[in-house]
């Protein structure tokens, strides 16, 4: 019997408060680059979300960590959330990569030909 063939990535956009998004990650549009994090909270205009750093290289842009100090805690409104996205995967368990983390390649693919529109 043959496998179904899973279904392609696509962009899943908020466009309202729905509290079932909290605790989901999603990607934000700042200063017209994406950033991964966690729904904290929503409420009619916004949404807080913990925001990931970006350590990408000019090999990869899909390299995220959570920075340690302070954490990157903002309000964004409705339109700068640019899709909802699975938890991001550590991309190793140990050395230099191990507090790093990546959103899926063919999810991040699409968020980046969004941000280049």
């Amino acid at each position: 019997m043959a496998r179904p063939i899973p279904a392609s990535p696509q962009l899943e956009p908020i466009h309202s408060a729905d509290l079932t998004i909290v605790g989901k990650y999603c990607v934000i549009l700042y200063d017209n680059r994406p950033y991964p994090g966690r729904i904290l909270s929503v409420d009619e205009t916004d949404i807080e979300v913990l925001c990931m750093h970006s350590s990408a290289t000019k090999y990869d842009s899909n390299i995220f960590y959570w920075p340690e100090r302070t954490p990157d805690k903002c309000f964004y409104s409705f339109e700068n959330i640019i899709t909802l996205i699975p938890e991001p995967v550590k991309v190793a368990d140990h050395g230099r990569l191990s507090s790093s983390y990546k959103v899926d390649p063919s999810l991040w693919k699409l968020v980046e030909q969004y941000c280049t529109k």
